[in-house]
């Protein structure tokens, strides 16, 4: 099985829940195809409700490796948790699997039917090459996304 890029976080807050709620609502607008709807005063896109929310940071050109942030905020005496957790969008853990699994085909058609060992050391290479390529970016916006959660927030 493909292990799928995915990070998981908590934090803890001395900010009441509601208080972090309001925050996030704020800097939060609904996701709109129309480039119009979306308020530019905006930080994250996404939506937020009682005691969840699924965000991701705005941005003006599409980033592959952009995470989804879906967080849990749960209540206590002295404040709020709130869990976290990072993991990329749909379309790019579909390009991710789409070609890892062509890779994957393209090294056993060299090895198995071709018998050219080289051409299927090189397709698992590039097969390898992409997915950690992909682990390395979507580590680097997962610290962005996490740096403007956390001004967001003011939880540093």
């Amino acid at each position: 099985m493909l292990f799928i890029p995915l990070k998981q976080e908590t934090i803890v807050s001395s900010y009441m829940a509601s208080e972090v709620i309001s925050r996030l609502k704020r800097l939060t607008c609904a996701p709109s195809l129309s480039k119009r709807d979306i308020d530019q005063r905006a930080t994250f896109i996404g939506r937020v409700e009682q005691s969840t929310f699924r965000v991701s940071l705005k941005v003006d050109a599409p980033e592959n490796f952009l995470p989804i942030i879906d967080g849990e905020i749960d209540e206590t005496s002295m404040g709020c948790i709130v869990y976290l957790k990072f993991k990329l969008f749909f379309s790019s853990i579909m390009f991710l699997t789409l070609w890892s699994a062509i890779c994957l085909l393209i090294f056993l058609f060299f090895l198995f039917i071709v018998h050219e060992k080289a051409y299927a050391i090189t397709a698992l290479l590039v097969g390898l090459a992409n997915y950690f390529v992909t682990l390395f970016y979507f580590s680097k916006k997962v610290k962005e996304s996490h740096n403007v959660l956390m001004q967001t927030l003011k939880m540093d």
